[in-house]
């Protein structure tokens, strides 16, 4: 069976989510821009990540370089300072990613180390606003999936869309109820759901990695998404 293959490209910029057990959230020395030139992609598939890609200081000229070179671009952020980029700029993505850790601000506070839920929300409203589309990864367990609801409502728009994040080795594990309750979102007209074991950091470069695996789970996500985002909305 072939399947595609897909490659990360970890910037190793900083991010302004403090995600518990994150390298990200720590200051750290971004991926020189001439690395980055000299690494040989072969991947048509191409997810920008590893912290903030954002705040990488030539992130304009990387994704400049990308398209130049026909690459299909994914970036993860936070959305923390999406307002500082034109619209320019990010329709140079095909495909990006907001990574909401918590869509409540209780559970912002106690799960995922003080982010500012209302940042993201602002997020949120200014790429629907820009008639950008994209996508809102977050990740689903038995303390935050009551916030549900209220997220997809938030995304129940034309260009926005939900993928829910499951790691089945996560340490608080969905009941079978609530996993009727997620599949019941990811069945929805701009949602899919993303389930895998992972074990790792509860993060989006936790996620990312795990898609740079090859494998009929990943080819399925990926058959699923396309058709959802690109065909169906």
């Amino acid at each position: 069976m072939w399947l595609p293959k897909f490659e990360n490209l970890e910037l190793n910029s900083a991010c302004e989510l403090l995600c518990p057990d994150c390298p990200a959230r720590l200051e750290r020395t971004p991926l020189p821009l001439e690395k980055i030139q000299q690494r040989k992609i072969n991947s048509l598939f191409v997810h920008l990540t590893g912290g903030n890609p954002l705040r990488h200081p030539q992130i304009n000229n990387i994704l400049v370089e990308l398209k130049k070179q026909k690459h299909f671009t994914l970036l993860t952020t936070c959305g923390y300072n999406l307002a500082d980029f034109e619209k320019q700029i990010l329709l140079l993505l095909d495909c990006l990613l907001l990574y909401v850790p918590a869509f409540s601000r209780e559970r912002a506070a106690f799960q995922a180390g003080l982010n500012s839920v209302s940042r993201q929300e602002s997020a949120i409203e200014y790429l629907q606003e820009l008639k950008k589309k994209f996508a809102v990864l977050y990740p689903v367990d038995s303390e935050n999936i009551e916030d549900l609801p209220d997220l997809y409502n938030k995304l129940n728009k034309k260009n926005s869309f939900l993928i829910l994040l499951y790691d089945q080795k996560t340490a608080l594990p969905l009941q079978r109820a609530a996993k009727k309750h997620l599949h019941y979102y990811a069945a929805r007209r701009n949602a899919v759901v993303y389930e895998y074991a992972g074990g790792g950091s509860y993060n989006c470069l936790d996620f990312a990695r795990q898609l740079t695996r090859p494998s009929p789970r990943n080819f399925w996500f990926f058959a699923k998404l396309f058709f959802k985002f690109y065909l169906q909305l």
